[in-house]
Parts: structure tokens; sequence; C-alpha cells
């Protein structure tokens, strides 16, 4: 049963997390990574810790592992890469590793093109999901998921087998009913010339843009809620995230919307200006495409989608123009259109900060939620102790539920957080009246 813990008591609960290095020694590893523009790099670790696990967690932060015509075959103790750090060693002093590399060969550079055009093709159409049926997608998707980041078991087999699986999707909806382009022929953006996207989530010509999941009946719309799923800026988990909240929002009264917002390498202040551009793009739309009651319109995003929903908040709100970012991009009319939301719910995922910072005197009330025994805990709960004093807002607290709940009622506990954001949504709206608490 799901149970809302007090603040006040959960607090008295938490307790420090100990420093890694509280108990002895740290040592310096140096990461050469031997790799034309990309630059060494070094990190601190505890004495005894596990040096592979601190290679994956401290190594390719700020550059790509994929690097076209080649393939990363892991780190080595020596330059020349034939004596490759073993599993099991442990950090007992300061360590230089070595980046190995093995470019292709005609035969390999053959497939990987017949690859990368394949997942460019892929990684377009996990964007389109609710255009097909759930049993003619599925099968592709899990197929694609599975190989998605096996690049040394890529064969001719597996790329026609995708090819056949994608042949066999039964569309329901034609693109312009449930894909929005949000931007015009001009993107506000960072320069991305010469980086290697063909194994990250979105293929180098990726548009930002919404999936509507509108009600038939838009006189019995309580509102519209855009929706941002987490995964860290390197994928967006609509899966767990994303569709099942606007399915079980839809099911509420609320026309939703996933937005399909930019990951790296893009700055993450132009995921911030992609969820401002969506509002504004739903209340420019909104004669044209139907939509009601567009001066009600929340934000709900999820971990790294609830960083965007707060830079959106803090950064990217009321009539602040991309050109605040980006003084080369020419404003449109869209561009003109206020972007201030009356609800914004960053679920598990919290810039506190940017709260205490902004300049927004507009700010939403803020529906908040995470789980027992998700590690960022402690220092959610912290940053709701301080936003709560400069707008409205609720925190529930779920018990024994970890990171990444979602809406996809996995989790006993999280499974009425539906209802619950439908109760706040309509006190805010202006729908009914409630005593909202600070819980």
């Amino acid at each position: 049963m799901k149970r809302i813990l007090p603040i006040l008591l959960m607090l008295l609960l938490l307790t420090a997390v100990p420093s890694a290095f509280a108990s002895g020694e740290s040592h310096t590893v140096t990461a050469v990574y031997q790799m034309d523009g990309y630059p060494d790099g070094t990190f601190t670790v505890a004495d005894g810790s596990k040096l592979s696990s601190e290679l994956n967690s401290n190594t390719f932060k700020s550059v790509s592992k994929y690097v076209y015509g080649t393939d990363f075959i892991g780190w080595f103790l020596d330059a020349d890469c034939t004596e490759a750090v073993p599993k099991d060693l442990k950090a007992t002093q300061d360590l230089t590793v070595y980046g190995g590399w093995q470019s292709w060969d005609e035969e390999r550079t053959e497939l990987m093109d017949a690859w990368i055009a394949e997942m460019d093709s892929a990684k377009t159409l996990l964007n389109y999901m609710p255009m097909y049926t759930e049993e003619s997608f599925l099968p592709y998707q899990t197929a694609l998921f599975q190989k998605w980041n096996s690049v040394s078991r890529v064969s001719w087999e597996e790329i026609q087998r995708l090819q056949e699986l994608q042949a066999s999707l039964v569309p329901v909806h034609d693109r312009e009913e449930v894909i929005w382009d949000i931007w015009g022929d001009q993107i506000p953006q960072e320069n991305t010339d010469g980086y290697a996207f063909y194994l990250l989530q979105d293929a180098e010509h990726f548009k930002p843009c919404l999936t509507a999941f509108l009600l038939e009946d838009q006189s019995q719309v309580k509102g519209n809620i855009v929706i941002c799923s987490g995964g860290g800026f390197n994928y967006r988990g609509n899966n767990g995230e994303g569709y099942p909240t606007a399915q079980h929002m839809n099911a509420l009264g609320y026309n939703c919307y996933v937005l399909q917002y930019r990951l790296r390498p893009y700055a993450q202040i132009d995921a911030g200006l992609d969820l401002q551009r969506a509002i504004r793009y739903i209340r420019y739309h909104a004669e044209d495409k139907g939509i009601a009651m567009t001066d009600k319109i929340a934000t709900i995003g999820y971990s790294a989608g609830g960083f965007v929903v707060c830079m959106q908040a803090t950064e990217c709100y009321g009539a602040i123009l991309p050109t605040a970012f980006y003084p080369d991009y020419v404003c449109d009319d869209v561009d003109r259109v206020n972007s201030d939301v009356l609800v914004a719910a960053p679920i598990y995922g919290l810039n506190a900060d940017g709260f205490q910072k902004t300049e927004n005197t507009s700010l939403p009330a803020l529906f908040l939620a995470v789980g027992t025994r998700d590690g960022m805990m402690e220092s959610y709960t912290q940053g709701f102790l301080s936003v709560q004093k400069l707008t409205p807002a609720e925190l529930h607290v779920y018990d024994g539920v970890p990171h990444g709940f979602g809406m996809a009622d996995r989790f006993a506990g999280a499974d009425q957080m539906d209802t619950q954001f439908d109760a706040f949504l309509q006190v805010y709206f202006g729908l009914s009246e409630r005593n909202i608490s600070n819980q």
C-alpha cells in the first residue's frame, strides 16, 4: 500500500552517506585516450577501489567512446596497448592508463556503414511508436534494443532481421496526426559538427518533436501536460516514463504530449529551449489543431527530464526568447507566445539551486515525488525544503521505491501517483478546491 511519509519524520530517518575517501588514502588516475581531439583526463579514486569500475564511471564523459572508423578495445597499462587493465586490479598508487583503438578494415567498414544507415532509420522510428500497433512495434523495438550498442557483434543477419521487422510495422496513424515538429527551419543550438552520432539515441538529422496524445472530446479536457522522460541526457526513457504517463493522464482527462527533446552532444539548455518551444507551439496552434484549455498547461519530467522541467521554469520561461542563449537565432511568431505554466512536476530530479537563482516572478506550483530507495532522496528532499519557500510545493515520498519508478504501475507504493498528480493539477488549474499541504 502506498504511504506518504511526513517530511519531518522522513528527514529524521535520513543518515549522511559516508565519503568514499573517509577511511583512507586516495590516488590519481590519468586516462590517456590516444585519440586525436581527445584530451587526457584525470580523476581521483579511493585506495583499494576496483579500477575497472572506476574507469567505467569516470571516462568518456565529455567525449564519445564510438569514433567512426575505429573500435575502442579497452584500457591498457602501457601506451602500446599490450597489457590490458586486469578486471580485478585495485587502486594502490597513482596510475596512468592508455586507451586502445582498432581501425576498421574494408569489410568492417562496409558492414558498419550498413549498420549505421539502419540505425539512423530506427532512431527516428523510436520516436514514432504511437503511429503503429503495439503488437507490431514491440518485437522491432526489442530486437533493436538488444543490438543497440553491440558494435562488436554486428552482422549482416542482424541488419536483415531488423529490416524485416521494420517492414512488418502496422501503422494506425498518419505521422502528422501524432508527431508534431516544434521548430521551424532554424533551431537554436550548439555546433555539433564532427561529432559521431552513430551510436547515440538520435541521428544527426534529429529534430525535436512532440508525440501527441489528444482526447477525442476536447470539451471534456481538464488541461494539457508536456512530458519529459529521463535518461541522463543520453536517451529518453519513453517506454517506462513518457508513454505510460501520457496514457494514465489521458485516462484522467488531460491532453498529453511526450517531448522528444535534444540529448548529448547538445547542451542541456537546448533541451530546456525545446520544452519552452513545445509549450509555445501548443498555445500557438491551439485553434488549428483543436486543442482546448491551453491556458492550463503543466510539465512533468523524470530524473534528467525533471531537470529539463526545472530549466524551463527557471531559465526558459515567460517572454524570454531563444536569442538570450543564441543571439544569431531568428525568432518567429511562435517564439513570441508566453511560455509560463501553472504546474511543474520534476519527479526524482530537482534543481533547487535554479529556483533560488531565477528571476522568474511567475514560478509554477511544484508537485514532487521520490522513493526511499533512491540514492538522490536526501538531496531531493533537501531541495524540497528550499523550493517550498518560493512557490507552493507538495512532496510525496514512496516507501521502498527505487529511482526510475515512472508512472507504469511497476512499484507498489508509487502506483497512485497519477491520481495524486491529478488532484494537485485540479487545484492549480482552478478546477477544484483543496488544502495543499507540504507533505
